[in-house]
């Protein structure tokens, strides 16, 4: 294994600096900063995934230029993180660990919308992710993102420091001096989305299309939503014409559309539990 990098002196000297910080508000730019001397990378980002909440940016690290569309990635915190694999992920009671771009992501995600609509606009290749769950809190997220793909010899080093990140990760989002508060603003937000989400099309289509729904819109393509319904991969494909027909849909990126278009459409006290019910209840929503 090639652990130079993590052997140099500027290397133990980030380490002390971080373990200085812990429990205080410069701890998250310490940390990053160990990565630094280790790595070569474009971008960092820490950030919590609350049990009942929106997501929570703690840290941000980037180039300049290295967001093409701001725009585009705020919309991220606006409902769009439910797709985010992710998110899925974390948010599913996952083990600790340093997980890469493809235990993430599903066999679809670089066909997916949300790759084309939120990803692609990073202009990022690879990342690695080191999620913690802490109790009462949700998921801690390092997100590592590069430009380029990341060698074999820089995965063996993200690996080997795993265990110190996991512990730091803990010692300082354990304590809840350091948790970040949860608005009701943020929560209802999330509360919303979410139920929107699980909601969207049962006013139009069988309970099996909408399951087929939910794993279009989190970018499964029909191989992997068959292996995770348990059902054949050309019932998946007759299933994805009919909800096509009833919706007057052409294709994933349309549907996608239209669940956008329902979201916005979702406004608060809405007498409609599926929000496409409200959207196509407007004299306008063609």
């Amino acid at each position: 294994m090639s652990t130079t990098k993590l052997a140099s002196r500027g290397w133990y000297h980030a380490m002390g600096k971080a373990i200085e910080q812990l429990h205080q508000d410069s701890f998250p730019h310490a940390l990053i900063e160990v990565f630094h001397r280790a790595f070569t990378f474009n971008f960092a980002m820490i950030m919590i995934f609350p049990v009942d909440s929106i997501p929570t940016l703690v840290y941000e690290d980037t180039v300049s230029g290295l967001m093409k569309d701001k725009e585009r990635l705020e919309n991220y915190f606006d409902g769009i993180y439910l797709l985010d694999p992710l998110y899925q992920v974390a948010t599913q009671h996952p083990n600790a660990g340093l997980y890469s771009l493809k235990e993430v992501t599903s066999d679809d995600f670089y066909r997916s919308e949300f790759y084309s609509r939120h990803f692609a606009h990073t202009t990022l290749r690879d990342d690695i992710n080191y999620l913690q769950p802490i109790e009462g809190v949700g998921t801690v997220i390092i997100n590592i993102g590069s430009k380029r793909r990341f060698s074999a010899a820089e995965a063996e080093r993200f690996h080997a420091i795993e265990p110190w990140v996991l512990s730091m990760m803990t010692c300082h989002w354990g304590e809840p001096a350091n948790q970040p508060e949860i608005s009701s603003e943020h929560a209802n937000l999330h509360q919303k989305l979410t139920a929107s989400l699980q909601n969207f099309g049962h006013s139009q289509l069988t309970d099996r299309e909408c399951d087929i729904v939910q794993m279009i819109l989190k970018g499964h393509s029909s191989k992997s939503a068959a292996l995770k319904l348990n059902i054949s991969g050309e019932t998946v494909k007759a299933h994805r014409r009919n909800i096509y027909k009833k919706l007057d849909l052409q294709s994933q990126s349309e549907l996608f559309s239209l669940f956008l278009k329902a979201l916005a459409a979702q406004d608060e006290g809405s007498a409609y539990a599926d929000p496409l019910e409200a959207y196509l209840a407007q004299p306008d929503h063609h």
